[in-house]
């Protein structure tokens, strides 16, 4: 008879029963030797197996959560963070101001610990086991370590107050005003900061300083965005009780908001509708010094602005919301970038600022305005001759930015001269007067007083 075969299976079970006895005595001198004595007390370590059980679960506890928190805006593929005195807003969820990411740190403290801990177990046994779990769980504890830094570096945020039910929002449909306060409607996540003020905090919502680096990504880092300028606008206000403020080309809303905080009425026109959605829902949020909401202190148009009533497309400005222009005769370097860059969806009726006059329960007679429409000022400027005949326009602060050598520059300075402004560079304090002469040489922006 053949015995080889015989032979040959009984080693195989020999060997399968001899390598488990090994096997399983080695795991267990492992688990004895993580049982240590610490001055004293039982330091509890966790066995090689135990330890990529409780490795298996936490990082999958983690991801999960950790994603969860990614929704702050929707345009940017789920990816957000909490930086500066941001907070990302999500009705559905269970993230609020931060308190969910701290409850994730929390409830994970456990696994991280037990993963740094395991960096003091005196195993020679099993060196390469620290390592696999430290290189399979550094990406989780990077990501939560960034969120504990950025939660201790905030800044505080004001709270929701939801107070502001009756926001007012018009549009001209080339005819008339209509109620337009649809356009504030959306189910967008956006991200929340606070604008900073030397007279107090406000909610303003944001766009990701991914679409947004400049006027978004200064609000994410550090609660400003052209401080200087707005307080000037803030001292030339208390100058008047009876001053009122006009902005033309809001944006989201850094100028009007600050204003309204003053207890001042704003009329802020802005024709983008992701402008107009976030600073809705900054008006929703916002009370002003006085008490009061801050949709009884400012009023909404969704319009662009020209001297003629018309549809017209709106310009990107590569990762700057903030740049977004009329896409018609407007600064030729603009027109001409939109080759790169594409333009909105939006299709929006202009109106002429001397509309505003006509606008329901506008009674400004003394007003500052402001202007930033990339370009687009003196088509604003030849639709306002009654606007600026009717009320008290004490100062305009302007871009001159696109103006410097252009076609139109001494259209610019008629206007302005014949009603008795003088020109002033605007970051100067006391302020500085320009010199007529030298306009294609003014600085980026320029205020108009007389």
């Amino acid at each position: 008879m053949n015995v080889r075969p015989i032979v040959f299976v009984v080693v195989v079970v020999c060997c399968t029963v001899a390598g488990w006895i090994i096997g399983h005595h080695t795991l267990i001198r492992v688990d004895e030797e993580s049982n240590q004595s610490e001055n004293g007390q039982v330091v509890e370590k966790t066995s090689s197996v135990k330890q990529q059980k409780i490795l298996k679960q936490g990082d999958n506890s983690i991801q999960n959560q950790t994603t969860s928190i990614k929704g702050g805006n929707s345009n940017q593929n789920q990816q957000s963070s909490v930086k500066g005195g941001i907070t990302i807003q999500n009705q559905k969820s269970s993230v609020n101001n931060g308190n969910a990411l701290m409850n994730i740190i929390v409830n994970n403290d456990k696994v991280i610990n037990s993963i740094k801990n395991s960096e003091g177990m005196k195993t020679n046994k099993k060196p390469f086991l620290i390592s696999a779990i430290k290189a399979k769980m550094q990406p989780t504890i990077t990501t939560i370590s960034n969120i504990q830094q950025a939660i201790r570096k905030a800044k505080p945020v004001v709270t929701d107050v939801n107070v502001n039910h009756d926001l007012k929002v018009y549009s001209h449909n080339g005819n008339d005003w209509i109620s337009d306060n649809g356009i504030c409607q959306t189910k967008d996540n956006f991200i929340k900061a606070s604008l900073v003020n030397s007279w107090g905090y406000t909610p303003i919502y944001i766009h990701s300083p991914l679409d947004d680096k400049w006027v978004s990504g200064d609000l994410m880092k550090s609660g400003h965005w052209e401080g200087e300028l707005v307080n000037l606008v803030s001292r030339l206000l208390n100058q008047d009780k009876d001053l009122q403020f006009v902005d033309l080309g809001a944006n989201i809303g850094v100028f009007a908001l600050s204003i309204a905080k003053l207890g001042r009425r704003v009329v802020a026109v802005e024709p983008l509708s992701i402008n107009l959605q976030r600073l809705c829902k900054s008006v929703e949020s916002g009370v002003s010094l006085d008490g009061k909401p801050f949709s009884d202190k400012i009023t909404i148009i969704h319009n662009a602005l020209s001297d003629m009533r018309e549809k017209v497309e709106l310009g990107k400005d590569f990762q700057n919301v903030g740049g977004t222009y009329v896409l018609k005769d407007s600064n030729e370097k603009k027109v001409q970038g939109s080759s790169v860059s594409g333009k909105y969806k939006d299709v929006v009726m202009t109106a002429k600022l001397d509309d505003i006059l006509q606008l329901p329960n506008y009674d400004f007679k003394k007003v500052i305005l402001k202007i930033d429409v990339e370009g687009y000022e003196t088509k604003v400027f030849n639709g306002g001759q009654t606007f600026f005949d009717t009320v008290d326009v004490k100062a305009v602060l302007m871009e001159w930015r696109w103006h410097e050598g252009a076609h139109d520059l001494q259209q610019l300075l008629d206007f302005f001269l014949k009603r008795n402004y003088k020109a002033y560079n605007p970051k100067t304090n006391p302020l500085i007067q320009l010199q007529t002469q030298n306009a294609q040489r003014w600085p980026g922006d320029v205020l108009w007083q007389k």
